[in-house]
């Protein structure tokens, strides 16, 4: 079950700016409840609704800059998964701890927070 809205179905959301389009993004207000691997993952972002997402790279680390470094969005101090793949057994994550990107295992576990293109 993904986190976007509250008991009443009322939007429980943040927005950053997409860094490269400019265009404003939806954040989902909380984590999945558990971190989960990357496969599992994406099976959540096929059964999401209305757009929900998994972020890209470029997203995610916008999540970082733009809400967690600002005390916005309770966001844990851990690894998030990205939507991007650096190869079939890999794929990005960003630390929120610190701010790095890298890759990892896609077995390995992450948590995931989801996206969506906002309506302009």
């Amino acid at each position: 079950m993904n986190k976007v809205s509250d008991p009443a179905g009322q939007p429980q959301v943040l927005t950053i700016v997409h860094p490269n389009t400019k265009q404003p993004i939806l954040v989902g207000l909380l984590d999945e409840e558990e971190a989960m691997n990357w496969p599992s993952a994406i099976r959540l972002q096929e059964a999401a609704l209305n757009g929900w997402r998994l972020p890209t790279i470029d997203e995610l680390e916008a999540m970082y800059e733009q809400l967690h470094k600002n005390g916005h969005g309770s966001f844990r101090n851990d690894n998030y998964w990205s939507s991007s793949a650096s190869s079939p057994q890999h794929s990005w994550y960003v630390s929120f701890s610190n701010g790095s990107t890298s890759d990892a295992l896609n077995k390995l576990g992450a948590l995931v927070r989801l996206v969506k293109a906002k309506e302009v």
